[in-house]
């Protein structure tokens, strides 16, 4: 079965087939759980964010222009309902370990084996140690393929001040990085 494009999708819900929706759903829960969660640092509110934001999407999914990719669109959401979260708690969040779904490809063997795995395992908590906002943009940049202007629209961020994040965000892993290989050698 050949898969279609999201305005596809959203054409049979607009016509009344809400069924369609759940296709948009599994297509990109996994990275909207994931800004929720790199924002809020609480499995829990980030599900339940991520199950609202999706609500609202549905739900206006008739003021959907079409300007940007409805994934754009709909990540937009996700991040403007978490950062409300945050101002409503008005408190620290506690840190979580992250999620394992931050590096689809981590611990995945291939030739270098465990040289592999570790560089993987290092990457993941080097994203991990990084600021919600810069934890958010390497997801969608390097993740979901977002583009830079996407990215802008998603966060509210300038398109010059999401490449300067990222650039930024990209030194501090590397920096992360090489620290955490160099703890390892260390201990081993």
């Amino acid at each position: 079965m050949q898969e279609k494009n999201d305005s596809y999708y959203i054409g049979k819900v607009l016509e009344g087939e809400s069924g369609a929706y759940a296709v948009l759903v599994d297509r990109y829960k996994t990275l909207a759980y994931n800004i929720s969660l790199g924002i809020v640092k609480r499995p829990e509110d980030a599900e339940e964010i991520t199950q609202d934001s999706f609500l609202k999407a549905y739900r206006s999914l008739r003021s959907f222009k079409g300007d940007s990719k409805f994934s754009t669109w709909l990540y937009r959401i996700v991040y403007n309902s978490s950062i409300s979260h945050l101002r409503k708690k008005q408190k620290e969040v506690p840190a979580d370990p992250g999620s394992p779904e931050m590096l689809r490809y981590a611990g995945q063997p291939d030739e270098e084996g465990s040289q592999n795995e570790d560089l993987a395992a290092a990457l993941k908590k080097a994203v991990d140690l990084l600021p919600a906002a810069e934890k958010t943009m390497i997801n969608l940049y390097y993740y979901d393929n977002s583009s830079v202007e996407d990215i802008a629209r998603i966060t509210a961020f300038s398109v010059s001040n999401v490449k300067v994040r990222l650039f930024r965000a990209r030194k501090k892993l590397h920096d992360h990085i090489r620290t955490l290989m160099n703890n390892e050698i260390r201990v081993s």
